[in-house]
Order: structure tokens, then sequence, then C-alpha cells
């Protein structure tokens, strides 16, 4: 009978969020109306961006990659059927409930299917920005753990390889950045950086805009050779560090994952074994609490690497009942999942290493020879002699970059 009701229980457990998301194209019809309308809004302007972006390259000679005019075809026809679609959608009557499902169908798949369009869209939309002379300013923002300063550092190496600039210089910023009160020292960096034709300045991770004048950057008609690129989780502080000219500046919102981009980078960090009949649900219910942050998912699925089916419905039941911790820049999904996996660390050695590597200031360089200096003074490492804690010190550090902690 145990079995029965165990057999009974999973098929309820499959078929219950598939009829939910069934009834949800009826009941949330106009919600997802009024969210497609917007995704068509915001994809309609990045194109015109890239199309301005190509017609510009084009007026100079420049070659335009085939990926940018496959991404306009794409995003032109992607426009045009959605616009076809919220044509229909208005004329349904509110009680012709067929219609509203099938066509809700319809609506739900086009938000995701323009999405994700707009996310293939994102690098090449950068890239032509940072040819396009025009503009000397790029902001970029979006919800921390979103992936903005993955995507900078492919842009930077992007860029470096194919030399677009003579310098790429790239600095974290975060919640604090001091302004240079000194005139020698502002007037030692515009004169540094003005040696260079072409300069691209990457901030990343900006909370207040300072403007670049006050931080020691030539930037506009003080030198039309100097490109800023920022990330920022306020999109205020990009309109706050941009220059007054609109031609000059390119802003690029960056989104969370879809739910079968979540699923993917879960399961590639977690194993296959979620897909299994036992593992399915459970694992769906963690990958949608991790909000479609790629950081969060990234931690949790190595962090439940290995872990067996009681593990995974615990982890499952922690991140549903954590409370909101209302920390300014500090989003709750990301930290639940952070603090998760850091209670998953095996040994104490390794949750003493990550608290004391927390004392460092943000993105220090942290020196595993000064690690083991503090360790052996400490006391974290019994066996004082310097080979040993140097091996176990770069090991627990190995550990911690592995489980997404450092």
């Amino acid at each position: 009978m145990e079995v029965l009701v165990s057999i009974f229980g999973k098929i309820g457990e499959c078929l219950v969020e598939p009829i939910g998301r069934q009834f949800g194209y009826c009941i949330l019809y106009q919600r997802n109306i009024d969210t497609l309308s917007e995704q068509v809004q915001i994809l309609e302007a990045a194109r015109e961006g890239k199309e301005s972006s190509i017609n510009t390259a084009k007026r100079n000679g420049q070659v335009i990659r085939n990926e940018i005019q496959n991404w306009t075809s794409r995003a032109n026809g992607a426009i045009s059927e959605a616009t076809e679609l919220l044509q229909v959608v208005k004329e349904v009557r509110f009680l012709d409930l067929i219609s509203r499902y099938r066509l809700g169908r319809k609506v739900v798949k086009k938000v995701i299917a323009i999405k994700e369009l707009r996310k293939d869209g994102e690098f090449p939309q950068i890239m032509e920005a940072l040819k396009d002379e025009r503009i000397n300013f790029i902001g970029i923002h979006g919800m921390g753990g979103v992936g903005k300063t993955t995507l900078v550092k492919e842009i930077a190496k992007e860029v470096e390889q194919d030399k677009l600039f003579d310098a790429v210089v790239m600095a974290v910023v975060s919640q604090t950045i001091s302004t240079i009160t000194e005139e020698g020292r502002a007037r030692l960096l515009t004169n540094r950086l003005k040696k260079e034709n072409k300069t691209l300045i990457i901030l990343d991770d900006i909370w207040k805009g300072p403007q670049p004048a006050d931080i020691g950057i030539p930037f506009g008609s003080d030198h039309m050779g100097c490109k800023i690129m920022i990330t920022t989780r306020h999109k205020q502080v990009c309109n706050t560090m941009a220059p007054t000219s609109v031609d000059a500046i390119k802003i690029i919102q960056v989104d969370v994952l879809s739910e079968q981009e979540s699923w993917s980078l879960l399961k590639s960090n977690a194993g296959h074994l979620i897909e299994s009949p036992t593992m399915n649900s459970v694992a769906k219910e963690i990958c949608k609490e991790c909000g479609g942050l790629p950081i969060a998912i990234v931690t949790i699925g190595r962090a439940m690497r290995g872990k067996d089916l009681e593990e995974w419905k615990e982890t499952a039941l922690e991140l549903k009942k954590a409370k909101p911790l209302n920390i300014e820049g500090v989003n709750d999904k990301v930290y639940n999942c952070l603090k998760l996996s850091y209670d998953y660390l095996e040994d104490e050695e390794a949750k003493f290493m990550f608290q004391f590597c927390c004392l460092f200031p943000e993105d220090f360089d942290i020196l595993i020879e000064d690690l083991v200096r503090y360790g052996i003074g400490l006391g974290i490492f019994e066996d004082v002699r310097i080979q040993k804690p140097r091996n176990r010190a770069r090991s627990i550090i190995n550990n911690l970059k592995e489980a997404c902690l450092l």
C-alpha cells in the first residue's frame, strides 16, 4: 500500500505543475499580454540601436558580422509575429475561454522567445556600440547576480583580441568610489589617459554615479578616444553618469535567465541525476527559488552535486522558508543559496578560512602565503611545517572557489 501511495504521490506532483500552468494561461491572460507588449517595445529599441550601428559601420566601410545581421533579421521576425499576436488577442471576448487558453499559451511562449532573443543580442549590441565612434558611454544594468561582471569580462577579452583599443582598463568600484580632490592628481591621470588614442575604461559594480571628470577620466569633447563602460544595479546610475547627448549613449539591461536556461544551468552544475523521476520535481522547486539568477543557480547546483533525495528536499524547504533580509544590494535568493553552500562545507577549516577571507576588502587579491601565515598564527593549521599548511590552504581555497564562495 505504501508503494502505491508513493507512486500516486509522484504522479500527483508531476501533474500539479503542468495543470497549474494551463490554468495560468487564462487567469493571467491580460498580465501576460502586457508583458509581451513591454518586451516588444524593449526589443524594438534594441533593434533600432543595432540597425543604426550597422548603417554607421557600412558608411565607414566596415564589415558587418553575420551574427549581427542574423540577429537583426530574427528580431524583425519576432517583432512582426508578436505584433500580429497582440492584435489578435485584443479581439478575444472575455468568456471565450478556449480562445483565451490557446492564445494565452502562445503569448507566454512568445514572451520567452523574445527574452532569449534579447539575451542573444546583448553581447553583439555591446560590441557594436564599442565600434560606433558616436557612442562614448555604455551602461549595463541589472539586478545583482544576473551576470553583468561576467559579461563585461568577456567583452574585455574580445576587445583586446580584436585590438579595438590601445588600452583596456577595468576597475571594480563597488559601494564606495573616491573622487580625486587634488587637482594635480586628477590632471596626472587625465594626461596619462590622453596619451592613448583609444582607451576603454570599464567601471564594474557602480552604486553611485560620479561625473567622469571627478575621478580624473577625460570624456566626451575632452578626449573623444576615451570610452566608458559601466555595470550597475540601478539604471539611474547610468542616466546620472551618461553625457547629455542621446546619440552618445547606449544603455543595456541584462535580464535573469529563462526557465529553460535556468534548468540547463542547474543540470550542468548539479548533474544529470536531476532529470530522474525521483529528483525532477524537487530540483525544479529549487531551480524556481533561484529566480533565474546565474550565481544562485551555479552555487546551489555545485553544493547539491552528489546529494541524496532527502537532502534535496531539505534544501528546497530551507529556501522556501528563508526570510527576506532587507540588506541593501543583497538579493535574498542569492544570499540564501550562498548560505546553503556555506552550510554544506564539509569541515570547519574551510568555514573558518571563508570567514577569514571575508575580512579582506572586496575583490582584494589575497595571497596564499598570507593565508598560510595567518592560519598558522591563528591555529587553523595544526602542523606548522610550512609546506603542509600551504598545500592545505591551497586545497581549501580551490574548494571554496569550486563552491562559488570565492
